[in-house]
């Protein structure tokens, strides 16, 4: 890694040389034109249509071309290329660039316009061409040069995103390819128009002709950068409401960092990333995308970040990297450190690099707060869910508590008292002492039956071992073997994680729904449906029995401890499920369970602060 950063230096600075001397031998040689108006009409366009290049992921292209041809044919090389260095000079200074690109950037275009120009004489004279025309010769000299430009320049450009230690996907290579085929071709037609028309008798060329002309040229450049500009930042909004939306569909479940990385990354646009977050009392790291190998997330640092309670964006690393400086590889120059807080506590960060100095604009950091907010919330709900699951299983260890006091612990020291009073009556009363033991054995039997049962309860559920629908299947085929009622089951939509609980719910439900059925319907058909619809899941279990009266069921309910109606409802309202019962005498019964989808909340926003 550090060899391919080294071999880019060294490649950068030999161009960049290379570039500068030449810019300076030409200095010496141009003269400035007569026609100046012409001279600075010209120049002004080609340095609009640089400022408004065409961005292809990480490089640029422009069809400034043409306007260079046309300088290079009115005013001679030495003369174009000392404005054109002075432009793409000024250019890169007013979008703000490092120096090193300021430098580098217009020294690697002048290298490559002279050798294509030299390629271009070299292979007209080696070829020794007869030209019918000077028409025909410049069609000729414009076609080499700008075929020798296209392929030196991006030879060029190549070289480097070839040697970068973050590489060009296959779409950006392709990308590449097209948009820089679509200016070769743009910037042929329109010098082909150009030389045409200046072999045509049209009096004098003002000032207003070339303005003309170039206009559509300049009105081209301005619309093709501002549409694939509007493009990425499209795709950039796509891949935040994709993250939104897997957030949403999976951060109920374990593995929910990993569902959202690949959108992440396509949305944060960045080299490597960091991610932590307070999880189960502890720091635990969360992504770790592209850092040092050896590095590992100490107190010391969570204690250095945990300070950093707005964005903060160190634009050279060199100077000041923050606590994470270290972690990253030495090609990364620019860091944003944006923190995860709930309620004004810092729970987490998300650390990003880039290469370039001075890479993230006010609008990137504004996105990454947006992120970290949306993760935020996140870790709250999340955090919220866990707290609402321990609370539910602490009710559930308190009911088994106050059954086996009630009910076993009751029956057991009633079956001692009994058989303790049988023992002192043995030998007076041996009637009455077998009868005591009798009837402290079926206490017994009781008890030990209750005892399975509260075994069996504390297992774990089918629906956290084999799934819900796998769960769901299994207890319908028990059904079916079970009795001799015909039951079949449906699954519908396009499933998604449900939570534990709400798992559970579905599925004690349905559990106990047909155990109803079995004992009281007299049902000979039962259909179980679980359907994922968009905002919800719906469990439908509707039989062909003889029906209830709803009202009769409640009352009867209130006196049942065990699973009832009552207890189903209140199970429901607990997981914020919605319960529906529809019944009547002699039309079969229909239980409908409608469980919202997981969605998480919005955070605020956070504000940011520069650090450069």
């Amino acid at each position: 890694m550090h060899k391919r950063e080294s071999i880019i230096r060294k490649y950068i600075f030999i161009l960049t040389v290379l570039g500068w001397t030449a810019y300076a031998y030409h200095l010496h040689l141009y003269i400035l034109p007569e026609d100046i108006f012409i001279f600075v009409c010209l120049v002004i366009f080609l340095g609009v249509i640089e400022y408004f290049r065409l961005p292809i992921g990480k490089v640029s292209t422009s069809i400034g071309f043409p306007v260079l041809f046309t300088l290079y044919l009115i005013y001679g090389l030495s003369t174009t290329i000392v404005f054109y260095g002075l432009v793409l000079t000024v250019v890169n200074v007013l979008l703000r660039r490092p120096l090193r690109v300021v430098l580098y950037n217009p020294a690697q275009l002048i290298v490559s316009f002279i050798l294509s120009i030299q390629v271009t004489g070299l292979l007209t004279s080696v070829n020794k061409l007869t030209f019918g025309s000077a028409l025909e010769e410049q069609f000729v000299f414009l076609t080499v040069l700008l075929i020798s430009y296209t392929v030196i320049n991006n030879l060029f450009v190549d070289f480097v995103l070839l040697f970068r230690v973050e590489k060009l996907s296959l779409t950006n290579w392709v990308q590449k390819f097209l948009i820089s085929l679509s200016v070769a071709l743009i910037s042929y037609l329109y010098c082909l128009l150009l030389i045409v028309l200046g072999h045509q008798d049209r009096g004098d060329i003002d000032v207003l002709s070339y303005a003309f002309f170039f206009s559509p040229l300049l009105g081209l450049s301005l619309l093709s950068s501002i549409i694939v500009r509007l493009q990425q930042e499209k795709e950039r909004l796509n891949a935040l409401v994709s993250i939104t939306s897997e957030i949403n569909d999976s951060f109920a479940t374990n593995d929910w960092i990993d569902k959202i990385k690949p959108n992440l990354f396509s949305f944060l646009q960045t080299d490597v990333a960091f991610l932590c977050a307070e999880q189960n009392g502890k720091w635990e790291i969360l992504i770790k995308d592209g850092l040092e190998k050896d590095f590992t997330f100490s107190e010391k640092i969570k204690e250095e970040i945990i300070p950093i309670t707005q964005a903060i964006v160190y634009s050279n690393k060199k100077h000041n990297g923050g606590p994470l400086a270290k972690a990253f590889p030495s090609y990364i120059q620019s860091i944003v450190y944006a923190p995860l807080k709930i309620e004004s506590k810092v729970v987490g960060m998300l650390v990003v690099g880039r290469t370039r100095t001075f890479s993230f604009s006010n609008e990137d950091v504004q996105f990454l707060s947006a992120v970290v907010n949306q993760l935020a919330v996140t870790l709250k709900t999340r955090k919220l869910i866990e707290e609402q699951e321990k609370n539910m299983i602490l009710e559930e260890r308190n009911r088994i508590a106050r059954d086996i006091h009630d009910g076993i612990a009751q029956s057991i020291a009633g079956a001692v008292m009994n058989l303790e009073t049988a023992q002192r009556k043995f030998e007076t009363s041996a009637q009455a002492a077998y009868d005591l033991i009798s009837n402290s054995v079926s206490k017994l039997r009781i008890s030990l039956k209750e005892v399975r049962q509260s075994i069996y309860a504390l297992r774990p559920y089918p629906t956290e071992t084999i799934g819900l629908k796998q769960a769901l299947e299994k207890r319908v085929a028990d059904f079916n073997k079970e009795s001799s009622i015909i039951v079949k089951f449906e699954e519908r939509g396009t499933p998604f994680e449900l939570s534990t609980k709400n798992q559970k719910l579905l599925f004690d439900i349905a559990k106990e729904s047909l155990q109803n059925i079995k004992k009281h319907a007299k049902a000979t058909e039962v259909s179980v449906l679980l359907s994922y619809q968009s905002d919800f899941v719906l469990l439908k279990v509707k039989d062909n029995g003889i029906g209830f009266s709803l009202f009769d069921a409640m009352l009867k309910a209130r006196n049942d401890p065990h699973f009832g109606i009552l207890s189903m409802n209140e199970q429901a309202e607990r997981c914020g499920a919605t319960l529906q019962i529809d019944s009547k005498k002699n039309q079969g019964a229909e239980i409908k369970c409608i469980v919202p989808k997981d969605i998480g909340d919005e955070g605020e926003k956070n504000n940011e602060n520069y650090v450069s």
